[in-house]
């Protein structure tokens, strides 16, 4: 099924078991200069902050670099945060819902499956300074699951 508008995604996305939440619908890359996008069921991910961030089925935190399609086979290509501490011990401990401070991305990249990807999670910088991007080492990152792509998974 090829999705073409907004609709037709919504429909395709109702119709999914709730097992199959993180199920690949679309893969889109319309021209150089827009963002290479993975539409899933509960979300969107791409090669741009700041839709770019997510959790593996392995809870390591990525940042999406690039997006390839291989003869039909989607590839996710990311670096992986290295340093990944609790964002903060009280109430609970905050890793127990995923939830880090992140720093440090690898120069190597990991090519994955979208089956691989658990959750999409939004990234804030604790300590901005110019520039504000994945590049920037000396920046730490609050990363935290999105809540609507990551219920009915635990």
């Amino acid at each position: 099924m090829i999705i073409e508008n907004k609709l037709q995604l919504t429909i395709a996305a109702k119709n999914l078991n709730k097992k199959q939440n993180n199920a690949l619908l679309q893969f889109a890359h319309t021209s150089i200069r827009w963002p290479k996008k993975l539409i899933f069921s509960d979300f969107v991910l791409t090669d741009t902050f700041p839709n770019n961030v997510f959790l593996s089925n392995s809870f390591s935190a990525f940042v999406c670099v690039d997006i390839t399609n291989q003869s039909g086979v989607i590839h996710v290509i990311a670096k992986k945060f290295l340093t990944l501490v609790n964002a903060f011990s009280q109430p609970y401990v905050s890793s127990r819902f995923h939830i880090f401070s992140g720093s440090q991305l690898s120069s190597i990249t990991f090519k994955m499956r979208p089956s691989d990807i658990f959750c999409k999670i939004f990234a804030i910088p604790l300590n901005p300074s110019p520039p504000i991007s994945f590049q920037n080492n000396e920046l730490i990152w609050h990363l935290s699951p999105l809540l609507h792509t990551y219920e009915n998974k635990r």
